[in-house]
């Protein structure tokens, strides 16, 4: 099965492919292309995780959740929205924002840092964690698994956290349109409030969070360039050699920083056993619990929507909760596969294959929407469109990890994130503009 599931993958990421008229940036391939390389890594390591056996309802559920999501986005190519026509979008590049804004911008993302890791290191002491590494590991495992007291930050520093992070995706469209149209401006500042709020994401102890804002850098790169060509080109052979030495020094930071967030360090020698459990053994795990007999939620979409459900229980005073089994880690033949299932395991627990089908169905219809959105919007500034697909588009290629997308884009930080795009618009546009 292992075979016939990556046979089955690649053929629908060279649909995505085609569909998306080789724009790397569409979410179609943004979101299978991840889940092809997953079942390619399987097939690597099928004896060692013992996947020759694997259930056909785990295909089933791989392919039609992936089969579902490209759907969604077809669907939603054949409806008329509401957007510019290509040739009236307005490329204006020599607009560019003042140094003294990016001063300020600084100063908040560093109050964020700052106040943040006082109060994760204060918090930490408190219940026997020396030091700030020590404190963000204990607040994660608190979070994730339940194993103690919560951290939880006030309204106001986590204001500013979510600002911060709202800055981030602002300046990384602006830096990527500076670096494809090679438009000369304060690109050295931007970098580095682009950096800041990466670096606050890290003390939420998972480095999935902060590769979110440098996947969507990648992502409004694509996107610029495809359009400085009026989206009729594809990428150059330099530039993919130069993607794939990017995503090489992401992976080796990415293990890296594990002592950073209060793990065991790194040990080199088993690099490809890490980089195989971190990046493929999903299939694993997903075939594992499915080859059980699961208790399904009993709150509607509970598995899904439980960012959604939150909101009400945290600001409506909402006690919705549901009994769905907290997913123990998977190991075979003593090889520990962490305890990630990929986002069709939250879809299933919810209503069975007809979730599957219907949760990615929704998600590609709704990214499809705002990647045209983005596609066709006014370029000025601040696209806001384009900083929020970059966002949607880097849950979308962590969800062979997890349930990303809905997690994360029915969240109240989400929306409390919308809020302060929206509110930096304003002031923006009513700034003097460097040209």
């Amino acid at each position: 099965m292992v075979w016939i599931l990556a046979m089955l993958l690649c053929i629908l990421t060279i649909i995505s492919y085609k569909f998306s008229k080789r724009e790397i940036c569409n979410p179609a391939v943004l979101f299978i292309f991840p889940f092809f390389l997953m079942s390619i890594i399987g097939i690597i390591n099928k004896e060692k995780w013992e996947l020759n056996d694997m259930k056909l309802l785990t295909t089933m559920v791989l392919v039609l959740g992936t089969l579902a999501f490209l759907l969604g986005c077809i669907c939603q190519s054949k409806i008329k929205i509401s957007h510019e026509k290509a040739n009236e979008v307005d490329l204006d590049v020599n607009k560019n924002i003042s140094r003294t804004y990016l001063l300020a911008s600084l100063i908040i993302e560093l109050v964020a840092l700052v106040s943040y890791s006082y109060l994760l290191t204060k918090w930490g002491l408190g219940h026997g964690a020396i030091g700030l590494s020590a404190s963000v590991n204990l607040a994660m495992m608190n979070g994730k698994f339940g194993m103690g007291e919560t951290f939880n930050l006030p309204f106001m520093i986590s204001s500013l956290v979510i600002g911060s992070r709202a800055l981030c995706y602002i300046y990384s469209t602006i830096l990527a349109k500076n670096i494809v149209y090679r438009r000369k401006g304060y690109n050295v500042l931007l970098a580095i409030n682009i950096i800041i709020p990466i670096f606050i994401n890290l003390l939420g102890g998972s480095r999935g969070s902060a590769l979110e804002p440098i996947v969507a850098f990648g992502v409004s790169l694509l996107f610029y360039y495809y359009k400085s060509y009026d989206w009729n080109r594809k990428l150059k052979t330099k530039y993919v050699l130069v993607g794939i030495g990017a995503v090489i020094l992401l992976i080796y930071i990415f293990f890296s920083i594990k002592g950073i967030l209060g793990r065991n360090e790194m040990d080199w020698s088993n690099f490809y056993d890490d980089f195989y459990r971190y990046f493929g053994a999903q299939e694993k795990n997903l075939d594992y619990y499915l080859s059980r007999e699961l208790e399904h939620s009993t709150v509607f979409g509970y598995a899904t929507l439980t960012s959604f459900y939150n909101i009400f229980n945290t600001y409506l005073g909402f006690h919705i909760k549901d009994t769905i089994e907290t997913l123990s880690f998977v190991v075979i033949k003593g090889v520990n596969l962490g305890n990630v299932y990929t986002c069709f395991y939250n879809y299933y627990i919810d209503f069975g294959i007809f979730g599957v089908f219907i949760f990615s169905f929704v998600s590609g219809w709704c990214s499809q929407y705002l990647y045209r959105k983005a596609k066709y919007s006014s370029n000025k500034i601040i696209d806001s469109w384009l900083v929020i697909y970059s966002y949607a588009a880097s849950c979308l290629v962590f969800c062979f990890f997890g349930n990303r997308f809905y997690n994360n884009l029915l969240g109240a930080s989400f929306f409390r994130m919308i809020l302060w795009i929206y509110i930096i618009k304003i002031f923006l546009l009513k700034t003097k503009l460097k040209r």
